[in-house]
C-alpha cells in the first residue's frame, strides 16, 4: 500500500472516544514503531496503557495485538512473550488472516530499535495526539456544560484544564520522611554492589563514591596535544582489564596498530621505541599471555579506528551492534577522542560538540557501559598550561557546555619544566559523585608509557632535582667555556 493510500486511511480515521474528534495524525511508520516499542519497553508500555488505546491504531492486527499486549499486562505485570501472542491470534482469529496478523507481528517484533532516543521521541508523539484529542474533547463537554447551566464556571474550570494535565506517568519519588531507613540501607547496598571504573588514575578513583565510575557514566580527560590523554585511556583499558571488563576502543587520531602497541608497551613492560618484535616477539608474546590468564577473558580487547569526522555516535552504536553480532558486548567504550566525531551538520560547531557529548551518554545509559573520553582545552586552558597553572572547567576547547553532561572530568597539567622532570599534575575539574576541585600528582614512567601517583613532595624533589642538575650543567658549561677560551690565550 503506497504512502497515499495509507495517508487517506489515517485522515479518514475517527477517534473511537468521542465523535467527530479529528483525523488521527499517526502515520504507518509511526504506529509501526509505537507497538514495537510496546512490545519491548516496559517502561513505554506503562506510559502508552495510560495514553492510547488499540482502537488508536489503523491496522486491524497492530489493533489486536495492542489489545491483547494491555490484557496480558494488566494481568500479569510483564510484558507476554512472542509465542504468547502468536498463540493469541491462532486462537482468536478464525479466518485465513490471522497468517497476516502474525506476519505483520512478526515484521514489528524485529524492527525494535531499541534506544532511548527513539523511546522519548515516541512517548512525546503519543502525549501530544493524547492532549489534542482530549482538548478536543473538553471543548465539546463545554458547550454541553453551557447549555446544561451557562453559570456553572467551575465545572469549566476543570473540563479546560484537563488536557494540559495530560503528561507521561512518573514515578512517585523519593517520600524520604515516609522510610528513611529503608532509603539508607538502599544507599549502603547501591556502594557495595554498583560495579566500578577506573578512571585510570587510582587516587581519582579513591575521591568518587564507590570508588570509580559506574555503568552508564562518562568520564573526560581534558589536555592539549601530547600531554598524555590517549596514554591515559590507554592505561584506562588496561586497569579495567585487569578487573575482568571486556573493553572498546574507539579511536579518532591513529590508527590501530599503533594504538595496539601502546598496549603491548603495558602488557610487555618494554618502552614503546624500544619494542623490537622481530627480536623478542617469544618474550613479548610470552607477557600478553600471562596478562590474558590475569584477566580471565577470551577476547577481552577490541580497538578500532574511524578517521576524524568520519563516524558520529549513531555510527559507533551500529559497529557495536555488529560487534555483538561477533558475540562481543563490552563493558567499557572509550572513544579517543570526541572532538574528532564528526559534527553535525547544520549546526554550530559549540553546539555540535555539546550534543555529541550528550549522546555519547546516552549511548552509555542505553548499552549500560561505562564512558570515557577526553577533551581539548580551549586556547586560554593552553596557556594556563603553559604556565604552570591548573586548567579548571571554563578552559574546555569548542564548547564549554561539553561538561554539562560528563558524570566526571580531569584535567592534565605539565608545562616545559614539568614534561623535563617528567612529572606533572592532575585536577578534579568535576565530579557528580565524589569529590572535585582536588589537586593530584603524577610521575611519568616511559617503560610503559604510564601515569604514576606520587606525593606533592615527590613531585617537588623532582622539580628540585632538574634545577639542580641544569645548575650544575650550566656551571659546567661556563667551566668548560672558560677553561677553552685560557688555552685559546695561552696559544696566542
Amino acid at each position: 500500500m503506497s504512502n497515499t493510500e495509507n495517508k487517506k486511511i489515517l485522515e479518514s480515521l475517527e477517534s473511537p472516544d468521542f465523535e467527530d474528534s479529528g483525523k488521527f495524525e499517526f502515520d504507518y511508520v509511526i504506529q509501526r514503531e509505537i507497538l514495537a516499542t510496546l512490545l519491548h519497553d516496559k517502561y513505554f508500555l506503562i506510559q502508552g496503557i495510560s495514553l492510547i488505546k488499540p482502537e488508536y491504531f489503523v491496522v486491524d492486527s497492530y489493533k489486536f495485538i495492542c489489545e491483547e499486549l494491555f490484557h496480558f499486562f494488566e494481568e500479569h505485570k510483564q510484558q507476554p512473550q512472542l509465542e504468547y501472542l502468536i498463540e493469541e491470534i491462532n486462537s482468536k482469529i478464525k479466518s485465513d488472516a490471522k497468517y497476516r496478523y502474525v506476519a505483520q507481528l512478526k515484521e514489528v517484533n524485529e524492527i525494535y530499535e531499541g534506544n532511548a532516543v527513539s523511546r522519548s521521541y515516541l512517548l512525546n508523539k503519543l502525549v501530544e495526539f493524547a492532549k489534542r484529542q482530549a482538548f478536543k474533547s473538553s471543548i465539546s463537554r463545554i458547550c454541553d456544560l453551557f447549555k446544561e447551566n451557562p453559570a456553572n464556571w467551575g465545572q469549566v474550570e476543570d473540563e479546560w484544564r484537563r488536557p494540559l494535565e495530560i503528561s507521561p506517568q512518573f514515578e512517585p519519588g523519593l517520600h524520604y520522611f515516609v522510610d528513611y531507613e529503608s532509603f539508607l540501607d538502599g544507599l549502603i547496598e547501591l556502594d557495595e554492589h554498583t560495579e566500578r571504573f577506573s578512571s585510570g588514575f587510582s587516587p581519582i578513583d579513591d575521591r568518587i563514591t564507590g570508588g570509580g565510575l559506574a555503568r552508564g557514566e562518562i568520564g573526560a580527560w581534558v589536555g592539549s596535544s601530547g600531554s598524555g590523554k590517549s596514554l591515559l585511556l590507554v592505561q584506562a583499558a588496561v586497569k579495567n582489564l585487569m578487573r575482568g571488563k571486556k573493553v572498546l576502543y574507539i579511536s579518532t587520531e591513529m590508527d590501530e596498530k599503533r594504538i595496539g602497541q601502546r598496549f603491548t608497551s603495558h602488557f610487555a613492560f618494554m618502552p614503546q621505541e624500544q619494542i623490537n618484535i622481530k627480536e623478542n616477539k617469544t618474550t613479548i608474546v610470552k607477557a600478553i599471555n600471562a596478562r590474558l590468564r590475569e584477566i580471565g577473558k577470551d577476547n577481552p580487547l577490541c580497538i578500532k579506528q574511524f578517521p576524524a569526522g568520519t563516524a558520529d555516535v549513531n555510527d559507533l552504536r551500529a559497529f557495536i551492534s555488529q560487534l555483538k553480532l561477533r558475540n562481543f558486548n563490552p563493558d567499557l567504550l572509550i572513544v579517543d577522542y570526541v572532538g574528532e566525531l564528526k559534527d553535525f551538520a547544520n549546526m554550530k560547531v559549540w553546539e555540535s560538540r555539546q550534543r555529541l557529548v550528550r549522546d555519547l551518554r546516552a549511548l552509555g545509559v542505553e548499552e549500560n557501559y561505562c564512558v570515557l573520553t577526553a577533551l581539548q582545552p580551549n586556547r586560554e586552558g593552553r596557556k594556563l598550561n603553559r604556565e604552570g597553572d591548573l586548567m579548571d572547567d571554563s578552559e574546555i576547547g569548542d564548547s564549554y557546555g561539553q561538561i554539562r553532561p560528563l558524570d566526571a572530568c580531569w584535567s592534565i597539567n605539565q608545562n616545559r619544566e614539568q614534561q623535563k622532570a617528567n612529572v606533572g599534575r592532575i585536577f578534579i575539574m568535576k565530579t557528580r559523585n565524589g569529590i572535585s576541585k582536588v589537586e593530584l600528582f603524577f610521575k611519568r614512567t616511559k617503560t610503559t608509557l604510564s601515569f604514576e601517583p606520587i606525593s606533592n613532595q615527590t613531585y617537588l624533589n623532582e622539580l628540585n632535582k632538574l634545577k639542580a642538575n641544569e645548575a650544575e650543567n650550566t656551571i659546567d658549561e661556563i667551566t668548560s667555556l672558560e677553561v677553552n677560551k685560557g688555552e685559546n690565550d695561552t696559544e696566542n
